[in-house]
């Protein structure tokens, strides 16, 4: 109840400063509590809309990766399976069970990826004005995945721009147009939120075993947080190989790889002056403010279900006849679908039901 009980906390310190915008705290998403506000002010139940928040951000996520892997493979079932693999992630449910409604909230990321995505290839204004609100939505939901997005982004940018093809200037001022929208709708939470004394987190802290990623062996451990499921790391094998095999056909997903070993490098936390999330909280603005390193967790998630769907790409643009193609890609998302639950299953005890 200890994530509920914020709800009524923030409505009782909104009051006493007068203050109807902005929510001290590190573990609540100001989203979550507006929302929460609202819903209680016309008398849902706390846990109620507690329930529905958490299952918003599972559809949300599952279905803005879609859109992103159908916008990168052309395949809705490779979009299908990589949609499937960040929604049901045990970390959503991790981080609700600890009441962190700040990092619960991952259905942003790839929609921001998709926005990019759209904006690089089409370069539309709409884009532009959509990727200005999911950047908004993306700073009221966890300050965290907002400081991490704004070098992931440049990074994924830069890779892109190298293995891709040149991105025009014109592409940079949309998505520039992007950030000062973002700015204009969030300017007084931004404000207040830079002119609050933050913590400095110390190297021995992001060092926590409980905070990092410790071992890969716990990426596949179905008992933890972190866990991917053996049949993605199956999948992630057989993607890198296609991309050596076939560079030319699948180097769009390069990037892919690169990010999803550097978010893994980051996720062992400041281990050594050569490691880059060392590198990243000396010198990146406000890294240094955060604790937990395994919580970029969301960024090579993101780029697992990507690289998941290559296979499947290959599969259904095969010269294999009849229902060969739809017969296997069932049989995948059925055994993932079975691997990836399990965790769930396993752990009912962190759900609210009535009493």
């Amino acid at each position: 109840m200890q994530h509920i009980s914020k709800i009524d906390e923030s409505r009782q310190q909104l009051r006493q400063r007068g203050d109807p915008f902005v929510v001290d705290s590190t573990d609540v998403s100001q989203l979550y509590v507006f929302l929460g506000l609202i819903s209680t002010s016309v008398h849902v139940d706390a846990a109620v809309y507690h329930n529905l928040f958490f299952i918003a951000v599972i559809f949300l996520s599952g279905f803005f990766m879609y859109l992103l892997a159908f916008e990168l493979t052309k395949s809705k079932y490779a979009a299908l399976l990589a949609g499937f693999i960040y929604a049901s992630s045990y970390y959503i449910p991790y981080a609700y069970y600890w009441g962190h409604s700040n990092t619960m909230q991952i259905e942003w990321i790839p929609l921001i990826f998709l926005l990019v995505e759209k904006i690089s290839r089409t370069g539309q204004l709409k884009y532009s004005i959509w990727l200005g609100v999911a950047i908004a939505l993306q700073v009221f939901s966890g300050s965290q995945n907002t400081v991490y997005l704004t070098f992931i982004i440049p990074f994924y940018l830069t890779l892109t721009h190298v293995f891709n093809g040149k991105i025009s200037k014109e592409v940079f001022k949309k998505m520039g147009s992007s950030v000062i929208l973002a700015l204009a709708i969030t300017g007084y939470y931004d404000y207040r939120k830079v002119t609050t004394p933050s913590i400095v987190r110390t190297v021995e802290e992001n060092m926590n075993i409980a905070w990092r990623l410790n071992s890969l062996q716990e990426l596949v451990n179905i008992n933890d947080h972190l866990f991917i499921g053996l049949v993605q790391f199956a999948l992630l094998v057989v993607a890198v190989y296609l991309i050596i095999r076939k560079y030319k056909e699948y180097k769009q997903y390069v990037p892919f790889v690169i990010i999803f070993l550097f978010v893994l490098l980051c996720m062992f936390g400041p281990f050594s002056i050569f490691a880059p999330y060392y590198w990243l909280y000396m010198f990146w603005p406000l890294v240094n403010s955060f604790r937990v390193p395994f919580r970029m967790f969301p960024f090579m998630l993101l780029a697992l279900s990507v690289l998941c769907a290559v296979p499947i790409v290959g599969i259904d643009g095969s010269k294999m006849k009849g229902y060969v193609p739809y017969i296997i890609v069932a049989t995948l998302l059925l055994l993932t679908i079975q691997n990836q639950l399990s965790p769930w299953l396993a752990n009912l005890h962190i759900y609210m039901f009535p009493s």
